[in-house]
């Protein structure tokens, strides 16, 4: 069965939809994040908050660095965003999505994105109107198979992020052209 790929209204949204790689600053609330793969919006909710700092991440690797970012970790586990990628594949999917993504509170910049897609598709019964591609897996009694496993990763390094964003000595480390 075909399907058409109308994309999300994204009137609806009344926040504004981001990308993967920018949020909204100091957001304790749902983020809507735009997947570009399957043309959906993915809400995140608010999960929990962490550090960023020169030397890595969490507060146990910055609680002693008093020039550490605050970042806000939100997160969403859903088999929804499986069932709407159906759209941009041409399958009807089932399946599950775990996404998973920390911002500086302050810039609402990305550090950390992390998204792990897994589709499957309905496997129908064996039948005589039905020509079935995969007999050998009826006859097993598999009722669906694992099509695909996509998974993206957006990730800065702590060191260079923090000496870019917030440099020490309070100066951004840029040239200007002449």
């Amino acid at each position: 069965m075909a399907q058409r790929c109308y994309g999300n209204n994204f009137n609806e949204y009344n926040s504004g939809v981001f990308t993967p790689t920018q949020t909204a600053p100091n957001d304790n609330s749902t983020s809507y994040i735009l997947d570009i793969k399957g043309l959906q919006v993915m809400d995140l909710d608010y999960s929990s908050s962490s550090y960023v700092c020169v030397n890595g991440t969490g507060l146990e690797t910055c609680g002693e660095d008093y020039n550490r970012v605050l970042t806000v970790v939100k997160k969403k586990s859903s088999t929804a965003f499986a069932r709407y990628d159906s759209c941009s594949y041409n399958l009807e999917l089932t399946g599950n999505t775990d996404v998973s993504m920390a911002s500086d509170a302050s810039s609402g910049y990305t550090t950390l994105f992390l998204s792990n897609q897994q589709h499957e598709i309905s496997i129908p019964a064996l039948t005589s109107e039905v020509y079935h591609p995969f007999p050998s897996f009826v006859e097993f009694g598999a009722t669906s198979m694992a099509i695909s496993q996509v998974k993206d990763t957006v990730s800065v390094d702590p060191y260079n992020y923090v000496e870019q964003v917030y440099p020490a000595n309070g100066e951004k480390n840029y040239k200007e052209e002449d």
